[in-house]
Formats: C-alpha cells, sequence, structure tokens
C-alpha cells in the first residue's frame, strides 16, 4: 500500500473572492484529480488535508499580520503528526476524505464505522435526488 497526502485546503470548498478565484479552482482541480488517481489505483490510500490555520505569507497577504492576532494558529508539527498517523493502517477508513489536520483524531476514529460507509467527509455535487418519484 502506498499513502498520498496532498495538502489541499479549505480553498476546495470555498470561495472568496476573485483575488483567490484561481486558487480556490487549482485547490477543488486537486481534490479530484487525486480522486481520479485513488479510483483508477484503489491500493492507494489518498487522504485530502487541510493543514489547519498555519501562517503563511499568502495568509498575511489577505490581511496582514494584525488580522492574525486573535487567531490561534496550529503548530507545523501538528499536520506532520496527523499525516504521520494517516499512513498508519489505523487510519484507513479514512482514505478519500477530506480532513483537517487539527481534527481531533480519536473522536474521528470513534465514527470509523459511519464515516467509511458513506459520504461524510466527502466534497460531493449535493442537491435534488435524482431517484426521487416525487415531481
Amino acid at each position: 500500500m502506498r499513502t498520498s497526502s496532498p495538502s489541499n485546503s479549505w480553498g476546495a470548498i470555498l470561495s472568496l473572492n476573485d483575488a483567490y478565484a484561481s486558487y480556490c479552482v487549482a485547490k477543488m482541480a486537486v481534490y479530484r484529480l487525486w480522486d481520479t488517481v485513488l479510483i483508477s489505483k484503489p491500493n492507494l490510500s489518498v487522504f485530502h488535508t487541510q493543514p489547519g490555520v498555519v501562517l503563511t505569507e499568502m495568509n498575511l497577504n489577505v490581511g496582514g499580520a494584525e488580522s492574525f492576532k486573535d487567531v490561534k494558529t496550529d503548530d507545523v508539527i501538528l499536520r506532520a503528526s496527523f499525516n504521520l498517523w494517516l499512513s498508519t493502517p489505523e487510519a484507513r477508513f479514512l482514505k478519500g476524505k477530506f480532513l483537517w489536520c487539527n481534527w481531533n483524531i480519536e473522536e474521528l476514529k470513534s465514527r470509523a464505522k459511519a464515516i467509511e460507509s458513506g459520504r461524510l467527509l466527502n466534497i460531493d455535487l449535493m442537491g435534488w435526488p435524482f431517484g426521487s418519484t416525487t415531481n
């Protein structure tokens, strides 16, 4: 088994403004690319990870250092530790899921059956139920 954990971000699921439109589109494209790889190579374990709130140059450009004065940021070691855990067999139930690295691992494990058996933590097109018989 091989493990891949492409760094993604909330940009894949949100549209901020026109200044970051290309960023958001690119993040969604990365998500779909790796989903396609997972479909064609089911022996791989692919996890889509949002690294948490990490102070980066891009974040500072959005609102400057002042915009982060009341924001708790995550240490990069958190992401490293989370990705290390994702490489273990214990985390296999999260294969193909979109995950934040600052989520509680014990809580994720406690919901393993529900997460693995459904669409929870996937980015999906949701809307009208095509199978509905109601007109």
